[in-house]
């Protein structure tokens, strides 16, 4: 006779960018958001996603574009949180 053991799964834990700050440093160029979208090329439903924390596993390439066209450190327009180990 095989056993079957039940396992229970784990939530992942969250990690990476868990908010930005994109729309408050928008407001503080006095930018918005299509001006963003045109100055990092990115499609403004792209971002829209973005800004409201729908997407957050963002590449390394998209928040130094988004931060560098806000003119602010990533630091500061992301809030990330490392995964701990």
């Amino acid at each position: 006779m095989i056993s079957v053991i039940k396992v229970k799964k784990r939530k992942a834990k969250s990690e990476g960018i868990v908010s930005n700050r994109i729309r408050f440093y928008l407001n503080k160029q006095e930018m918005n958001q299509q001006e963003l979208a045109d100055i990092t090329g990115y499609d403004s439903a792209h971002l829209s996603r973005i800004i409201n924390g729908k997407l957050k596993n963002l590449t390394y390439t998209t928040v130094i574009d988004i931060s560098a066209a806000l003119k602010t450190p990533p630091s500061k327009v992301f809030i990330y949180k490392p995964t701990i180990k």
